[in-house]
């Protein structure tokens, strides 16, 4: 496979970078911004990328209020571009090989705290 064919979405599991990225910004103990933890019973939906409805009334899913939210990219791009900038190397050459502009790499590094 030529670095041209490379494609995040079909090498990376979605799940478990959801997951991945779930867990950077919730923890262990997922919860709504009113504090009640994800009810067991909804858990698999949330992991998914479903929305999930609380006691409280409200309604969100695991990206509602985090840097995630609105994203437009896959998770296994996000957790991509998370690697890459980590290792240095060069916003174009990271959207050449993930296939986004430019732009959205420096916009990721922003939203990311400018990995290092």
């Amino acid at each position: 496979m030529m670095i041209s064919d490379f494609n995040p979405d079909k090498v990376l599991s979605e799940l478990s970078c959801r997951d991945l990225l779930i867990r950077a910004v919730h923890g262990d103990e997922p919860s709504c911004s009113c504090g009640a933890p994800v009810r067991k019973s909804v858990i698999g939906t949330y992991q998914r990328g479903g929305t999930v409805a609380c006691p409280c009334g409200r309604r969100f899913s695991w990206a509602s209020g985090t840097l995630f939210s609105g994203m437009k990219i896959s998770p296994q791009t996000i957790v991509m571009l998370a690697l890459l900038l980590s290792l240095s190397v060069s916003e174009s050459r990271i959207a050449e090989t993930l296939k986004i502009d430019r732009e959205t790499v420096k916009l990721w590094k922003i939203r990311l705290g400018g990995v290092e």
